[in-house]
């Protein structure tokens, strides 16, 4: 009777293990199945793109336009000395070209491209509109180099400009690399603003320090440090009527608590 209820026992084992292997059987003919799908899947995302998927978009570009979806409207803003023409040559866009069709990403790019743009937002409001945001870049002064004269912004970019004439009453920029440093010495000399206005060229004397040149060509030579200190002492002879006399060719303020005035 003991000897049967093992064997019974043994069988029921038996059976278990036979199942557990099926299971894992299918689960892994499963397993095996999904991946053969996502490999065919993937081979037929390929093969839709060999077809050429940029036809497929443009139905739907054409489709969403026969919808309504199309640009009737460009908004620019803040443009003040880019070129239209080269602003309308990036852009690239047509009255009723499908709206969606536009990448705003690549208008970016390429408005970013034109010198005096520093940065560009570009915003699609459908159903018909494409809004352009400009940021452009701050004139501060003129920049010679190989006797031509470029805009040179609060960055120290050099901007190549053909026509100078909204940008003459700015100052010159004289030395090698001057145009780098210029930014940090122009917001000294403008906290006089009349006086400021009165600055025909700056020159960066050996990549040091200073010499500023007025309209009647006075000059006054800046120290290398301390030159806010200095600038005020200037601005003190303005005030007094004091700093531009008949005879006085320049003022040296290169050492500390001395000024040397030197004679025509």
């Amino acid at each position: 009777m003991l000897l049967k209820k093992k064997k019974k026992i043994k069988a029921n084992k038996l059976k278990d293990t036979v199942k557990s292997r099926k299971m894992r059987s299918l689960k892994q003919k499963f397993v095996f199945g999904v991946r053969v799908f996502s490999f065919l899947f993937v081979l037929l995302l390929c093969f839709i793109g060999y077809l050429n998927i940029n036809k497929f978009f443009d139905q739907i570009y054409k489709y969403s336009a026969d919808l309504g979806f199309t640009l009737e409207n460009l908004t620019i803003e803040g443009q003040q000395f880019s070129d239209n023409s080269l602003i309308s040559k990036e852009l690239k866009l047509k009255k009723g070209m499908p709206i969606f069709a536009i990448s705003l990403d690549s208008l970016k790019s390429r408005l970013e491209k034109i010198q005096w743009v520093k940065h560009a937002i570009v915003e699609r409001d459908l159903p018909h509109t494409v809004h352009i945001y400009i940021v452009e870049r701050t004139p501060i002064a003129l920049g010679q180099k190989d006797k031509k004269l470029y805009i040179i912004d609060d960055e120290g970019i050099m901007i190549n400009e053909a026509n100078l004439d909204k940008h003459m009453h700015l100052p010159i920029i004289i030395g090698d690399g001057a145009e780098i440093y210029a930014n940090s010495l122009i917001n000294i000399l403008k906290t006089n603003p009349e006086l400021y206005k009165k600055i025909y060229s700056i020159t960066h004397v050996s990549e040091r320090r200073w010499n500023v040149r007025f309209d009647n060509e006075l000059e006054v030579k800046l120290p290398e440090e301390n030159i806010e200190l200095a600038w005020k002492k200037v601005i003190k002879l303005y005030n007094n009527n004091e700093l531009f006399l008949p005879d006085v060719a320049a003022i040296d303020l290169r050492i500390t608590n001395k000024i040397y005035v030197e004679k025509k």
